[in-house]
């Protein structure tokens, strides 16, 4: 699937991805911490018409080389 739409929003270490194609359908939402060379996303999908989300959480880590 290709996102079309994506938008970002930061508040402190709270970051919220908004993705959909054309339009916000689905956004991401959770914190981030960056230790050395390793940046930490905990994070839960939800439905940005409020149908669904929030229930599972989700890591993602990136490492820089």
């Amino acid at each position: 699937m290709v996102w079309t739409y994506a938008k970002w929003t930061q508040d402190g270490n709270t970051l919220k991805l908004i993705l959909g194609e054309g339009e916000p359908d689905d956004y991401m939402e959770g914190t981030f911490t960056i230790n050395d060379k390793k940046a930490t996303y905990k994070y839960s999908w939800y439905d940005c018409d409020g149908k669904w989300g929030g229930n599972s959480f989700y890591t993602m880590t990136l490492q820089k080389k």
